[in-house]
């Protein structure tokens, strides 16, 4: 799936800027590295159990497990045409009837500090408390876990268009969405639908819980 650009006053057509497509576990090495650069350390340590950046293959390697073995999980790309570089990356997932009941955030186990396993697991708990309190009952939902631009893709609509790909999905659902959205994220996520629904409360993290309500899809039917 590709971002389409108006015709030029030419009228010849325009190259698409960028190519969006699901990405696969031979994508993970690729998504780490480019999350690790996108995070300060707090998210680092305690999102990615990354002491350092010489850590980051661990990080690949679990997310390249979970893409194979989570039914829920779908991580979409977003590569620049013309270099074929990763400049965008998002995490979804997707619960067409109801979010199970072993889902939730955990500490990765290669995070072997004790000082750093209590504190991830903090937030954790937090986060996972706060999501199951405001979706547990909904029914389905789609959940965008993660979501980054590298620096030098930001603000080329890279984001939006992995927006409308996972508003989209619920949409064609029927389902509602939500985010744990970092403070500086709010405005995007607000121009999809997205409202406020609670700051986190999860130990030090600096988030804003937001929602979407489901949408239904008009289409007309064919004689």
């Amino acid at each position: 799936m590709a971002s389409q650009l108006p015709l030029p006053p030419s009228g010849q057509p325009a190259r698409a800027q960028f190519v969006l497509s699901r990405a696969t576990p031979a994508d993970a090495a690729a998504i780490a590295a480019a999350e690790y650069t996108c995070f300060d350390d707090y998210i680092r340590e305690v999102f990615m159990g990354l002491k350092s950046e010489a850590d980051v293959p661990l990080l690949a390697a679990r997310y390249a497990r979970t893409m194979r073995e989570d039914p829920h999980d779908v991580w979409i790309k977003v590569v620049d045409a013309e270099s074929g570089t990763l400049a965008a990356a998002s995490n979804w997932k997707v619960y067409p009837s109801r979010m199970p009941d072993d889902a939730g955030d955990t500490t990765p186990d290669y995070l072997v500090d004790e000082a750093a396993r209590a504190r991830s697991k903090l937030v954790m708990d937090g986060v996972n408390r706060a999501r199951r309190r405001a979706m547990g009952d909904v029914g389905g939902f789609v959940h965008l876990h993660i979501c980054f631009t590298v620096a030098e893709h930001r603000r080329r609509g890279a984001a939006a268009l992995m927006m409308r790909w996972g508003c989209g999905l619920a949409d064609q659902l029927s389902v509602p969405g939500y985010v744990e959205a970092s403070p500086d994220g709010t405005a995007l996520y607000k121009s999809f639908g997205f409202y406020e629904i609670e700051r986190a409360n999860a130990g030090e993290l600096d988030a804003v819980n937001m929602k979407r309500d489901a949408v239904a899809v008009a289409a007309a039917a064919r004689a």
